[in-house]
């Protein structure tokens, strides 16, 4: 068994060096000044006030919690990307897929038609259900590239990657496993022009600052086997089929260097409409100082002042909030400084910070229990928070 397993590996690398004799053989580097070589920069899901989220061409790693909207994101970005096709045609050429470990073609469609899509949009989207592995020796794996390079997609999302790697018989929490089916998945369709995002689930946030919640669960090499950028989608304000939220798309690594690790890329502002039927999903840069660093809302750069911290919770969430119901956001949606989250404001710097707050007019306080809100909001106090729901 062995002696046939090692001849199979021997064919399977035969034919790799016949087919990327190009490429895996040396060769010099004539002429690089005379070559158009540009700075690269994200074109893919434009971002207001700010650069796209994604490199043409690159891989991208998306992890977050479960069931917090990281395939809404992801299927948002495909439909931009159908606008772009001139025309629709069964098998579309150019086209982006989705390779679906989690769910199932129904779901995918729901999503997609609440987010907006029309017929001839999402028919310019390719969907493959649980293939099983990709990895290029197998069968699947082989039909799967003859399709691809048929095809020529110009972006792929596989959701998940511990779903995808269970199938291959990889175990994606060590990190030369990871990098094996990474090597024979992802690099491939890069090598391809393909623009890759991998989705995966984070570790759990221990709750006492812990960074369990700030990466992929697993192998390290997850964050940093990238060519383009690896994200972190962290809940700000859960949305339900009743209730609009949000989220902030967290900077784990870009690899080209146009945004900071523990920045925010983006905040992602969710409206639902119909009992979810509708939802729109809009992202906005943060604010930045005139040397291009992230501010907190009182204006300093960089480190987050507990002030600063408040008013984030405030902000973001617009609503009434006791001073428990702060520190309470702190813990489930930590900030993440430097790709470490932050442990939860303590009550008497909340209390501290509240009356600085009142004091320099950016809060208000409605003194009943007391609820405070930020200043520009004009929200009656029986509003407040009262809890995160379970996000759909």
């Amino acid at each position: 068994m062995l002696g046939d397993y090692d001849e199979q590996q021997e064919r399977i690398l035969a034919e790799a060096v016949e087919e990327d004799a190009a490429i895996t053989v040396p060769h010099f580097l004539t002429g690089a000044s005379r070559r158009n070589i540009q700075k690269l920069i994200p074109t893919i899901l434009p971002v207001q006030g700010g650069l796209p989220l994604f490199y043409k061409g690159k891989s991208h790693a998306f992890c977050g919690e479960g069931g917090i909207g990281k395939t809404f994101i992801v299927q948002l970005t495909m439909l931009t990307l159908t606008k772009m096709l001139d025309s629709v045609r069964e098998n579309a050429y150019e086209c982006p897929v989705f390779v679906d470990y989690e769910d199932d073609e129904n779901s995918f469609i729901e999503r997609l038609l609440s987010l907006g899509g029309t017929d001839d949009e999402i028919a310019r989207i390719a969907y493959l259900e649980s293939p099983g592995s990709l990895m290029p020796e197998t069968v699947t794996g082989k039909a799967w590239m003859e399709w691809v390079k048929e095809y020529r997609p110009t972006f792929v999302c596989i959701d998940s990657v511990a779903e995808a790697c269970a199938a291959a018989g990889v175990n994606d929490e060590e990190n030369t496993q990871f990098n094996r089916w990474y090597i024979g998945v992802i690099k491939p369709l890069n090598k391809l022009g393909v623009t890759t995002v991998h989705v995966d689930h984070t570790g759990h946030a221990n709750g006492n600052g812990g960074t369990g919640g700030s990466r992929a669960r697993g192998a390290s090499s997850k964050d940093q086997r990238v060519s383009g950028a690896s994200y972190l989608l962290r809940l700000l304000e859960p949305w339900t089929r009743t209730c609009d939220g949000m989220a902030e798309i967290v900077v784990i690594k870009d690899r080209h260097g146009h945004r900071r690790k523990g920045s925010t890329a983006a905040t992602v502002r969710v409206t639902v409409g119909n009992n979810g039927a509708n939802v729109d999903m809009q992202f906005f840069a943060p604010k930045a100082n005139a040397a291009g660093e992230t501010m907190s809302p009182e204006g300093e750069p960089g480190a987050w002042s507990a002030g600063g911290r408040i008013l984030r919770v405030l902000r973001t969430t617009k609503r009434w909030h006791t001073k428990h119901d702060i520190q309470q956001f702190e813990i489930d949606s930590p900030l993440i400084v430097k790709g470490e989250a932050s442990k939860p404001l303590k009550m008497n710097t909340i209390e501290t910070e509240l009356k600085r707050l009142m004091a320099k007019n950016l809060i208000q306080v409605d003194t009943s229990e007391p609820l405070y809100r930020y200043a520009e909001l004009g929200i009656p106090p029986q509003q407040k928070m009262t809890g995160f729901e379970e996000a759909f």
